[in-house]
């Protein structure tokens, strides 16, 4: 099976894919820098995205800022580091503490909304092209044998 999914990883599709996975990373840095202007450290770009894309999921695109640290799950990272970069996020104007209905939120800010937003429109307008050039609608097999394009039940 090694060889099947060394196969897999090494087609022209999925090289393509993995490029476009890693500029896709450098244009949302760029998107924060552009938007704050600030410059970001390496590895702040991917804890700011987790945060910001963690807050596009919830309803209202807020979160109870007691629930929030231990909600916000970062690879590794332990609720107080989550603090920090919520207080950076804060910074940069991605998020704002409201207070809603007698308890206080973190909350997406118009700023925050507009980058996560731009960010998933360019993500989804190119990994549908690196779809449309390298796999084609028709399913055909992985090496795991899930067929591409369908969900682990």
């Amino acid at each position: 099976m090694t060889g099947a999914k060394t196969d897999f990883l090494c087609s022209e599709g999925v090289q393509e894919l993995l490029k476009l996975t890693n500029r896709q990373f450098v244009g949302w840095d760029a998107s924060l820098r552009t938007v704050s202007g600030q410059t970001t450290d390496a590895g702040d770009a991917m804890d700011l995205w987790h945060i910001l894309s963690f807050l596009a999921l919830q309803p209202g695109l807020k979160v109870e800022k007691k629930l929030a640290f231990g909600s916000i799950k970062i690879a590794s990272l332990k609720p107080e580091t989550i603090r920090k970069y919520v207080a950076k996020a804060q910074r940069l104007g991605f998020v704002a503490t409201i207070d809603s209905m007698g308890s206080r939120h973190i909350q997406l800010t118009s700023t925050g909304i507009a980058v996560v937003a731009e960010t998933m429109q360019h993500w989804i307008d190119d990994f549908g092209q690196v779809q449309q050039t390298y796999f084609p609608a028709e399913p055909h097999t992985r090496p795991s044998g899930m067929a591409v394009g369908s969900r682990r039940a």
